[in-house]
Order: C-alpha cells, then structure tokens, then sequence
C-alpha cells in the first residue's frame, strides 16, 4: 500500500492582488514602500483636492472611501481599521485610502444608493484583507505526494502526484484551497491540519 501525505506550504513567488480586476482603487504614499495601485496624485492633499473638484460630478464622484492604516514593525501589514497595533503612535501611520466611483457601483450593481455603497464597502474591506496578507507572506499552496522505495538500494523519495498555488489566507476550509483539492485526498488534508494543531 502506498503513502501518501498533502504538505500545506508557504507560496514564495505570490503576485500582487492589485494586479486583479478590483472594484476598488487603493491610493498610498510612503516614503519606503510602493503600496496599492500605481496613481498620479502627488500628495494626499492633492488628492482630497482631487476628490473634491468631481464631488458635483454625478458619475465621477466617490461615494465609497476607506482610510488604509499601515502597521510597519519587524514587516509590514495594513488595515482599514484603526485598532491596535494599527493606532500605535509611533510604528503606524494612515498611508492612504481605497476608493469607488458612483459610475462603478451602477456598473457593478445596477445602483450607487445606500446598499450598494455597503455592498461596495464590504467588497473594500476584503480587497484591503487579501492585499494584507500578500504584505505578510500569508499565501499558501499545497502538494499531493506519494512516498517511493528503491528496491536495490532503499532510498525514499516522495513523487508530486498534485500542486497548486497561490491561496490567500493559511485556513484551506476558507481560502479555496479545499475546492482544488481532489475529493480523494480530502483524508490527506484532514490528516495535515490535526498533525498541524497538535503541533
């Protein structure tokens, strides 16, 4: 009988999720990272100016705005909401906002009224969590292995039977990574996250 095991393994080579088709536009200034979307706004002042100048602008204007806080301590990571360690005086700091437009919210649910604009900030919300964790190395793959015995000389090697990569977030029941896993290895993955909880 063969063994088999799936490894749940850290994705070194993950790309940036603001490279997506995001319903939000992530604008940041930083003098030692480059964060968010790539934008022209010199300043946070000229944006705010920016903003502003199109608020009388029905399709243009931003009807959704969220503030980005940046946590940068041995690392960096960044919330939408200014908790603890994201209001610590002295390692955090706003770096800048996410935003939607009123034409996207019609494009995207048909109106730009209340509950679209709470749909659209749930949507920022998330898109701000999963740029989050790629800021953390907190995205995973997994790999399907079967172990091989050389009958001559006895030496062990473990064959990839399956891989895949790039899920955001460690928790495979919630990050997809369950969905990409054949049903008959779904005891393997079982079997990896207790070994894993019992430590």
């Amino acid at each position: 009988m063969s063994i088999q095991r799936i490894r749940i393994v850290r994705d070194s080579y993950h790309e940036s999720p603001r490279e997506w088709d995001n319903l939000g536009t992530m604008v940041c200034w930083h003098p030692e990272y480059l964060l968010g979307d790539k934008h022209e706004h010199e300043s946070p002042e000229a944006f705010e100016e920016w903003v502003d100048a199109i608020e009388d602008k029905k399709n243009l204007k931003v009807l959704v705005k969220i503030p980005l806080y940046l946590y940068d301590h041995s690392g960096i990571s960044m919330s939408t909401n200014r908790v603890y360690p994201y209001n610590c005086p002295w390692d955090s700091m706003q770096v800048g906002w996410i935003y939607v437009h009123a034409h996207q919210l019609i494009s995207e649910y048909g109106s730009c009224g209340v509950e679209a604009q709470q749909k659209a900030t749930q949507v920022l919300e998330n898109e701000v969590r999963t740029y989050n964790q790629y800021l953390t190395d907190d995205v995973w793959g997994f790999v399907v292995e079967e172990k091989h015995r050389c009958s001559t000389c006895k030496n062990e090697t473990w064959e990839t039977l399956d891989s895949c990569w790039g899920f955001y977030g460690s928790n495979p029941e919630t990050n997809g990574m369950k969905e990409h896993i054949e049903v008959k290895y779904h005891y393997l993955l079982k079997s990896a996250l207790r070994e894993e909880a019992d430590g």
